[in-house]
């Protein structure tokens, strides 16, 4: 008789998300382990079968040094789920009277004044992270908030999407995406 045990998941920066084993995060919200992760996550090697993020990649000052933990404390054959902001999607680039304001303008405003944005990404910064980490890229692609997350998205999600689905100018996909999802595999070896 072959039991499939269940997989072990960690989400990182889980906010009010409920999606994992093992939630951490900086403030209280929904994570069942409270943990800076940019000093270290306090986990042993190669634990968990997946380590999820969202919506978190962009708030850390050092990314480079969280994904090698990510990397570190993901089992050999395990899998990360990385979604995080675009940069070239439009409205967080525009004043908050027209856009998003998310990433200019000082128009963000998180949890707490620590809760910041510090980068934003496209896809080749990201396959660059996680090549350096000796991922195996499954798939990197722009996407939608309402496609990964609980929330509707805004009203310029909502036009962008529409402009994606109907097929009008794909030129611009790059654009109208405000996010970016990734998925990699450790090595086994």
């Amino acid at each position: 008789m072959n039991v499939k045990l269940a997989k072990l998941i960690l989400n990182l920066g889980c906010g009010e998300q409920t999606y994992g084993d093992v939630r951490v995060d900086i403030y209280r919200s929904k994570a069942n382990l409270l943990a800076d992760v940019e000093k270290s996550l306090p986990f042993k090697d190669n634990v968990f079968d997946e380590v999820y993020s969202r919506h978190f990649f962009e708030h850390l000052r050092n990314s480079s040094s969280v994904l090698g933990e990510m990397v570190r404390v993901l089992k050999p054959g395990g899998r990360l789920v990385l979604i995080t902001d675009n940069a070239a999607y439009i409205p967080f680039h525009l004043h908050p009277k027209f856009g998003s304001g998310f990433h200019s303008w000082n128009g963000y405003h998180g949890v707490s004044p620590v809760d910041k944005h510090f980068s934003l990404y496209t896809p080749e910064h990201l396959k660059n992270h996680l090549l350096d980490q000796n991922l195996q890229i499954v798939t990197i692609k722009y996407t939608y908030s309402p496609d990964v997350a609980e929330h509707p998205g805004g009203p310029y999600q909502k036009i962008t999407r529409f402009i994606s689905l109907s097929k009008l100018l794909p030129m611009l996909k790059p654009f109208i995406h405000p996010n970016i999802l990734v998925v990699a595999v450790k090595s086994s070896r």
